[in-house]
C-alpha cells in the first residue's frame, strides 16, 4: 500500500521548512494528480492537484492563502509532486458547526513560465531545432533556459536549482534566424515554435518532457476488457473546417548591406542626395514642432522589399553620414565636415540617432546611412496548403519556425489531424500506467487514441483524456508503400541466416511512417523510422546507427541503386521521403543488421 504525504511552506521567506499536514488532508488522500497537454497550438504544461485540508479556525484558513504557497508531495518517501499555488487557486471556505475546510490548487512550476519576459532583444541565428547532444545550439534547449532564468524572481532560484529538460527529439535541421524582442513573453515563443515542430510538453516533478504526439505511432494495444469504468465518448462532428495555408518565410542574407538611408534620392546629373538638413552652429538634427531636440527614429528598410519580401534583421550594424561645410580657402566648394553624434543606438531592426553642429559654421546634412555588416531578408512568396480540403474559410499560418518546405507539409498534415482530433474525445479509467503522449490501440475502437491527460486516482489506477489520433492518408493509381524488411519471427538470425531457436527472444524490424502508407501523386512527404523489436522490447537505442540501411525499389533499378548508396539511405534510423524519392510504385524498406 501506498503511503502518501503533504508538506506545504511558504514560497518567500528565509529559511523556510516544509511542514507535515498529512493529517489534515481531507480530500487529496486519494490523489488526484493531474498531468498532461493541450492541443499543439497551445502545447503547455496543464498538470494540477487540488488538496483540501481541515483547519482549525476560520483565521487559520484566511492565513492559508496570504502569499503563495510550495507543495510537496511524496509516495513512500519519494517526492511525486512538487508545484506552487497559483493565481487562479482560490481557497474555498466552508464552515459547518466547528468544522472548517480550505481548498488548495497546485500547479507544477511551469505554471510560472508565462511570468518570464525577455530581458532584451535577441537574435539565434543558425540554430537547430532540437539536439540534446548540443545544447548550446539548440533552439528548444535555449529557449527553455532564457524561461527558466527569467521568470517570476519568487521561483526562479527554485527552478534554476532542480529544473531539468528531457527529451528523445532529434530534429538537426537548422533555423536560420529566430527573433525574440525585449519585453516580450518568452513563453508566447516557446508555444509558437512548438505548435510549428509538432511538439508539446509536461513537468514530471522538476523534469519537462517534450514529446511529439504526432509523430508517433500505437505504442500499445489495450483490451477493452482493461477499461475498468467506461468510457465515456463525446462527438462534435459539426466543427467548423478550415483550409489552411502555410507562408514559408526563406532567409536570405546580403553582406554590406545599407539597411537604412535618411535621404536615398539622387539627383540625376551630380548623383548628389536631392535634400539637405541645414544646421547652424550649435544647433541639432532633428527638431521637434517646437524646434527642440529630438530623435531620429531609423526604422530599416530598402528597396529590396516588397509584398513578399521583409527586411527582418540586420548585424553588426554601422552609421556613416554624409555632412558638408563650406571650403574656408575657396567658398564656391564645400569641404567634408564632422558633426557630434548625441544619439547612437543601432538596434537589429531600427536606430536611434541624434546630431549636433558643433562647429562655428553653418554645416549641411546631406544623408545619414546605415549598414549592416550582415542584412537577413525573409521571403514569403513560397506557400503550401491542404489541397484536399474544401472548407471555405482559410487560416494562413507565418511558418516563422519552419526551416523548409517538407516541414511546412508536416505541419499542414499534423494541422489536419489536430482539427480531426477534436471531434472525437474519450475519457476512460484502467489500471494501466502510460504517459501523456502516448498512442493506444484499442481491439474495439477503429482509430487510435492520443493521450493528453493523465490523472492519477490511487497506486493502480488512472483516468485517460484522449482524442482520435488520425494521420490521414489516401490511395490512388501512383503511390508509395511502407514494406518493413523483417527478420524472422521465430528467433535471432544465426550463423549464414539460419533462424535461431524459437522463443520470447524473437527479433522483428518494424518501420513507422508519421504521414501514413498511402501518399497522392506529388504528396510524399513523410518520415519513416525504423523500429527493432526483440519480443515485446523495443531495442533500437541499443544498436548503432551505422547498422541501419535503407533501400528503395521502384521501376528505375538505376537510380534506385543510386539512391540506396546515398548518404540518405545509408547508416540512419530515419529517413525523410519527399515527391522527388518516389519514382511511379515505389517501395521502401530497412534492412538492419545484428
Amino acid at each position: 500500500m501506498v503511503e502518501y504525504k503533504y508538506f506545504i511552506k511558504p514560497l518567500t521567506g528565509l529559511h523556510q521548512v516544509w511542514q507535515d499536514v498529512t493529517h489534515a488532508v481531507v480530500k487529496g488522500k486519494e490523489l488526484k494528480l493531474r498531468k498532461g497537454f493541450s492541443s499543439l497550438s497551445s502545447a503547455v504544461d496543464m498538470g494540477s492537484v487540488s488538496v483540501e485540508l481541515h483547519m482549525a479556525s476560520l483565521e487559520d484558513a484566511v492565513l492559508l492563502h496570504v502569499g503563495r504557497r510550495q507543495v510537496l508531495i511524496t509516495a513512500n518517501g519519494s517526492p511525486i509532486f512538487e508545484g506552487v499555488s497559483y493565481d487562479d487557486s482560490k481557497v474555498s471556505l466552508k464552515e459547518r458547526s466547528d468544522y472548517v475546510f480550505a481548498t488548495l490548487k497546485f500547479k507544477p512550476y511551469s505554471a510560472f513560465f508565462e511570468t518570464a519576459i525577455a530581458p532584451a532583444d535577441i537574435a539565434l541565428v543558425d540554430k537547430k531545432i532540437c539536439d540534446p547532444t548540443d545544447k548550446a545550439n539548440s533552439l528548444l534547449h535555449i529557449l527553455f533556459d532564457l524561461i527558466v532564468e527569467n521568470v517570476d524572481p519568487e521561483v526562479q532560484p527554485i527552478l534554476e536549482d532542480v529544473f531539468q529538460l528531457e527529451t528523445a527529439i532529434v530534429n538537426t535541421k537548422v533555423l536560420r534566424l529566430f527573433l525574440i524582442e525585449e519585453g516580450e513573453n518568452l513563453e508566447d515563443y516557446l508555444t509558437e515554435f512548438l505548435y510549428h515542430s509538432g511538439y508539446a510538453y509536461y513537468m514530471d516533478l522538476h523534469t519537462v518532457k517534450v514529446i511529439t504526439p504526432y509523430g508517433g505511432y500505437p505504442s500499445t494495444s489495450v483490451s477493452i476488457k482493461d477499461i475498468i469504468a467506461s468510457p465515456r465518448i463525446s462527438q462534435a462532428p459539426y466543427i467548423d473546417e478550415h483550409k489552411v495555408v502555410v507562408r514559408l518565410g526563406k532567409i536570405i542574407t546580403a553582406d554590406d548591406e545599407v539597411v537604412y538611408e535618411l535621404n536615398p534620392a539622387r539627383d540625376e546629373e551630380t548623383g548628389e542626395p536631392t535634400e539637405t538638413a541645414y544646421l547652424p552652429p550649435a544647433s541639432f538634427y532633428p527638431l521637434d514642432i517646437d524646434d527642440e531636440p529630438s530623435i531620429l527614429e531609423a526604422d530599416y528598410g530598402n528597396e529590396k522589399e516588397s509584398d513578399d519580401v521583409e527586411l527582418a534583421y540586420a548585424e553588426n550594424v554601422s552609421l556613416s553620414y554624409d555632412a558638408r561645410q563650406i571650403d574656408p580657402s575657396d567658398p564656391s566648394k564645400t569641404i567634408p565636415a564632422s558633426l557630434l553624434v548625441t544619439e547612437e543606438t543601432l538596434k537589429p531592426t531600427s536606430a536611434e540617432l541624434q546630431f549636433k553642429n558643433a562647429l562655428f559654421v553653418d554645416v549641411s546634412l546631406r544623408n545619414v546611412v546605415v549598414t549592416a555588416g550582415r542584412a537577413y531578408y525573409r521571403d514569403w512568396s513560397e506557400e503550401h496548403e491542404d489541397a484536399s480540403s474544401k472548407a471555405r474559410e482559410i487560416e494562413t499560418i507565418d511558418g516563422l519556425y519552419l526551416p523548409d518546405s517538407f516541414s511546412a507539409k508536416a505541419f499542414i498534415d499534423r494541422y489536419v489531424a489536430e482539427e480531426e482530433a477534436e471531434r472525437t474525445k474519450i475519457t476512460f479509467k484502467t489500471h494501466l500506467a502510460f504517459e501523456p503522449g502516448a498512442v493506444l490501440e484499442f481491439s474495439d475502437i477503429p482509430y487510435p487514441l492520443l493521450v493528453r491527460y493523465v490523472t492519477q486516482l490511487d497506486e493502480t489506477y488512472f483516468e485517460y483524456e484522449c482524442v482520435a489520433h488520425l494521420i490521414p492518408s489516401s490511395t490512388i493509381k501512383t503511390r508509395v508503400r511502407v514494406a518493413p524488411k523483417r527478420i524472422p519471427r521465430d528467433g535471432v538470425i544465426g550463423p549464414e541466416g539460419v533462424p535461431g531457436p524459437p522463443g520470447e527472444d524473437a527479433t522483428s524490424v518494424q518501420i513507422f511512417s508519421t504521414n501514413g502508407n498511402i501518399f497522392r501523386d506529388g504528396t510524399a512527404y513523410t518520415t519513416m523510422r525504423a523500429i527493432v523489436f526483440r519480443g515485446d522490447q523495443d531495442i533500437t537505442d541499443e544498436i548503432d546507427e551505422s547498422l541501419f540501411n535503407w533501400e528503395r525499389v521502384s521501376g528505375d533499378s538505376v537510380a534506385d541503386e543510386s539512391w540506396n548508396t546515398s548518404s540518405k539511405a545509408v547508416g540512419r534510423k530515419t529517413v525523410e521521403i519527399t515527391p522527388s524519392d518516389v519514382l511511379g510504385r515505389t517501395v521502401f524498406a530497412c534492412h538492419v543488421d545484428i
